[in-house]
């Protein structure tokens, strides 16, 4: 079927399409540059896609379009066709605004419920006790705040007296709840990366660390997690783990990945099923033999999609159903768009639950600012909706808050104007009882006829190594030599023959050349880095703040210290006589502190750091820069010698020129700089942007940190896993010479000598020789 009317190349055009089919069918959307999939479900549906006239005209192809109609708007700007634009269900269901307080606990981003206890986080770091014993009149038992200013989940331990908490940059924390007037945290986690995901299975806690993989810990004893391995994936985000199988729901790669997690010490793809929108929350169940997936989808529909004008911009979200019985043939049954079209990029959760009852099956899907959305899918390739919750939050409440995001185009499915519809993260469900966690507003206690507790899937039968011993096989490379570590090592520098390690909870470790491990220093929180200038140990401590420390052989004495009230020192640079330190705050937070004074000269929020060590400095430390995404880099000036009272912003840089999948170092008086997609050489004042600068993709492909050593590179990975070797006699025409991958997460590396150190996360302390 083709569509089109009379247009002139900009104008905005509207085709709308009234879809249905039984079962759920697939109807694809083209124009003569892009492509789209629509879903034609059991209930009727107008589908509003607006392109511009030279995108006319439109193929659509495939069952269940009743009608096709096409409508010239004219000048009229795509951003105001919110009502228009996106599915829009014409089959009756019931639409439940509910109110923007309840509980009155605030900003609710999850929540479990042990007994007749409702265990919430949220709020920048605040975990709540409720008894809800009486729903209707729940009761604030305790709190406990300062946990990190971007919590994700929680989940009930073994025990039933413990909760688990991932807080990103945070980590993770173990919370004894026994007493409820009077919880505790009895001990931390440092995971590899942001600690995002959750899943707890007996004595197994598998964390997804986004970018970094999903990471499984050894909870048997609370007081003492153990890390075990880590799981290299995508973008990871929420996981679950039942029977032998981790599942895996990833954000970008748009797919659920199902791993066999049956030896954790070799952990094996299994298979990998597809998503019509952006990965996160789901959930898998057993019915009659099969297995179901039930995945929540969000965002765009087709990657990348950053304009109004793509035909896959705010179409992801939904609920696609899958046979996944055989993990390596998974069967796509249906999917299900919710109302409109939808796309802004902060509180970004989506999550899918199923509850089986009286032997009908239900399916709930939180798709944050467009509420939660019930489903009847009983047969799971005809869903029916049976009822969307919304939070309207109106002007004139104290928790509206109108949602912008400069620079960045966005749609909602509303009128904010006339109140905005609040985020919802995450349900809980009794018999004719849900619990909705609001992102904005609070714990929401509502009275549902299509609640009914949801479908907890069996643990994992899996059994917990004593140690990794993927950690121990050899690996090839010339002089190889690895050593355990106190705890995961991070960054490292060199000093009268010693190493000094960032080595997490483990404090700062000591070893000599030969990785002999020497002494352990015990820091006030954990250590993230570790900077040498002058014969001077800097250390950026995590909730302990950053240190300075005079080194005498393997002893380290205190010479200054500092707590920034905006969270965790993850990263250190100072200047050149050390008057003058830059700190990574939490991921977010850039600061600038005299040292002598601790006055704070600069303090840049909302930065977007991330990853740790995107800060450089000039070998002399007059220069100190920072990148910050998504993309800008920023140095300041700190004079010849901190000659400077207040360093200077010299260079403001628009370009992507280093980030999480790469990092740079200085070469004389230029930078090299690896991105995912190759590198750079570049002055950061001469007055140039990089990105006026041409790109090199190295042959094959590498990316990460950079060290150099002579005519060597040595080039670590931690986010996939490799360190890389290449000939960089020709600095614009680096010659790759080896790649080796190792179950480790290497970071920055040091050259000594002939021998190169690099730390590698859980996995100890390693050096091989050039």
């Amino acid at each position: 079927m083709t569509v089109t009317c009379p247009a002139k190349a900009q104008d905005t055009v509207l085709v709308a399409l009234t879809l249905q089919h039984s079962p759920c069918s697939k109807v694809t959307f083209a124009t003569g540059k892009q492509e789209t999939t629509l879903y034609a479900g059991i209930q009727k549906t107008v589908v509003g896609v607006p392109v511009h006239g030279d995108a006319l005209p439109v193929t659509v192809t495939g069952d269940g379009v009743l009608e096709a109609r096409c409508e010239n708007l004219g000048d009229t700007p795509m951003e105001s066709l919110w009502k228009e634009s996106g599915p829009h269900m014409l089959d009756f269901f019931f639409s439940t605004p509910i109110p923007d307080t309840c509980a009155g606990v605030d900003a609710v981003k999850d929540m479990v419920k042990a007994g007749g206890l409702m265990i919430t986080v949220g709020g920048h770091g605040k975990m709540t006790v409720l008894d809800v014993s009486d729903p209707q009149n729940p009761q604030k038992r305790s709190e406990i705040t300062g946990m990190g200013y971007n919590i994700r989940q929680i989940a009930l331990c073994k025990s039933g007296e413990d909760v688990i908490i991932t807080s990103r940059e945070e980590g993770a924390y173990i919370v004894n709840i026994s007493d409820p007037d009077a919880p505790y945290i009895r001990s931390r986690y440092n995971s590899v990366e942001l600690a995002t995901g959750l899943s707890v299975s007996g004595d197994l806690a598998f964390i997804t660390n986004r970018q970094f993989g999903v990471e499984a810990v050894d909870i048997s004893d609370l007081d003492a997690p153990r890390h075990i391995c880590i799981i290299p994936t995508g973008e990871a985000q929420g996981c679950l783990a039942s029977g032998k199988y981790l599942y895996c729901g990833l954000w970008n790669q748009r797919r659920v990945d199902i791993f066999d997690i049956s030896d954790l010490n070799n952990v094996t793809l299994a298979g990998s099923a597809p998503l019509s929108g952006k990965g996160d929350g789901f959930t898998v169940c057993h019915i009659d033999g099969k297995t179901y997936l039930y995945a929540a989808t969000g965002q765009h529909s087709s990657s990348p999609a950053k304009a109004l004008d793509d035909l896959n911009f705010g179409f992801g979200n939904g609920l696609d159903i899958l046979d996944i019985t055989d993990p390596q043939n998974p069967i796509w049954l249906s999917t299900s768009r919710i109302d409109g079209r939808y796309y802004f990029p902060e509180n970004d959760d989506w999550r899918a639950n199923v509850a089986l009852y009286n032997g009908r099956v239900y399916a709930y899907v939180v798709n944050s600012y467009n509420g939660l959305y019930l489903f009847d899918v009983t047969d799971p390739r005809q869903p029916r909706r049976l009822q969307n919750i919304y939070i309207p939050i109106t002007p004139d409440s104290p928790k509206y808050q109108k949602q912008l995001f400069p620079g960045v185009p966005t749609v909602f499915p509303f009128d904010q104007d006339a109140a905005l519809h609040g985020p919802m993260s995450r349900i809980f469900a009794e018999e004719g009882r849900l619990y909705i966690a609001g992102s904005m507003t609070d714990l929401h206690i509502v009275d549902c006829d299509f609640a009914f507790p949801l479908y907890d899937p069996p643990e994992a039968d899996i059994a917990i190594p004593e140690k990794n011993t993927a950690y121990e096989k050899p690996v090839d490379l010339p002089g190889w030599k690895l050593a355990e570590a106190p705890g995961q090592t991070f960054a490292l520098a060199e000093f009268g023959g010693k190493l000094f390690v960032a080595a997490g909870y483990g404090g700062i470790a000591v070893y000599d050349t030969q990785l002999n491990l020497l002494q352990t220093h015990k820091t006030a929180g954990c250590c993230f880095d570790v900077f040498l200038r002058g014969g001077i140990l800097y250390a950026a401590e995590g909730e302990g703040g950053a240190a300075a420390y005079e080194i005498d052989g393997t002893e380290l004495k205190k010479i200054w210290d500092y707590q920034s009230p905006e969270g965790v020192c993850r990263s250190i640079k100072v200047s050149a006589t050390g008057k003058f330190a830059v700190l990574e705050i939490s991921d977010y937070v850039f600061e600038l502190i005299n040292t002598a004074t601790k006055e704070v000269l600069q303090r840049r929020k909302h930065e977007f750091l991330m990853y740790n060590r995107t800060m450089l400095s000039t070998p002399d430390g007059r220069y100190i820069g920072f990148y910050r995404r998504p993309m800008e880099e920023i140095w300041y000036d700190c004079g010849e010698n901190d000659s400077l009272d207040v360093p200077v912003k010299v260079a403001q840089l628009s370009g992507k020129t280093y980030s999480a999948y790469g990092g740079g170092t200085w070469v004389g008086n230029k930078i090299l700089a690896f991105t995912q997609t190759g590198y750079r050489l570049y002055d950061p004042f001469s007055g140039t942007d990089p990105m006026e600068l041409p790109i090199t993709r190295p042959e094959p492909l590498f990316s990460g940190k950079p060290t150099v050593a002579g005519t060597t590179l040595v080039v670590t990975n931690r986010m996939k896993q490799q360190i890389h070797l290449a000939d960089c006699t020709d600095m614009e025409n680096l010659q790759h010479r080896k790649t080796v991958s190792l179950p480790g997460s290497p970071d920055q590396s040091i050259v000594v000598g002939s021998t190169v150190y690099v730390p590698l996360g859980y996995m100890g302390m390693a050096k091989f020789d050039l």
